[in-house]
């Protein structure tokens, strides 16, 4: 009897410590998805990021162009056609250095996003790669531990059967 209560506490306390490891283990396949969310999070906000940027430059070109179309129409109503002609130019050339102009002052902006968005992707693989490589370690090793663990519940148990 005392030695059938001996081989329970080996069992329960080899099988206690499995079970932490076992915990250990889920905690951290855990933390490697929410890293994994966080990393969708941020590419969700480098996107939106992306997306206004965009719609700004192209806002900012459509206003541009209608403010121009609205001047030309002002202006055709008040000056004779050879006038008007030599004002069209005028006006086109100004467009012209305007649309370069915001061109120019985006570059900058436009590549930094490029950056982000490349040095996010890269990193984002990186983790990913290296989560993979961990989550199948642990496993291999979670498997040696048990392994282990029930040779050493055998030798324990052999142990105090004598």
């Amino acid at each position: 009897m005392a030695n059938e209560q001996v081989v329970k506490s080996v069992d329960i306390l080899w099988d206690g410590l499995l079970n932490s490891l076992k915990t250990w283990q889920q905690f951290q396949t855990e933390v490697g998805e929410k890293t994994l969310q966080a990393f969708n999070y941020q590419k969700d906000l480098i996107e939106s990021t992306v997306t206004t940027f965009n719609t700004i430059e192209e806002e900012s070109k459509k206003a541009s162009k209608e403010m121009q179309e609205k001047v030309q129409s002002s202006v055709k109503e008040v000056i004779s056609n050879d006038q008007f002609e030599q004002f069209s130019k005028w006006i086109t050339n100004v467009q012209e250095i305007t649309d370069k102009s915001q061109e120019l002052v985006s570059i900058p902006s436009r590549s930094i996003l490029d950056i982000v968005v490349q040095t996010n992707n890269h990193l984002e693989s990186t983790v990913k790669t290296a989560l993979a490589e961990q989550q199948q370690q642990r496993l291999e090793v979670i498997g040696k531990i048990e392994e282990l663990t029930e040779e050493l519940k055998k030798t324990q148990k052999g142990l105090f059967a004598v």
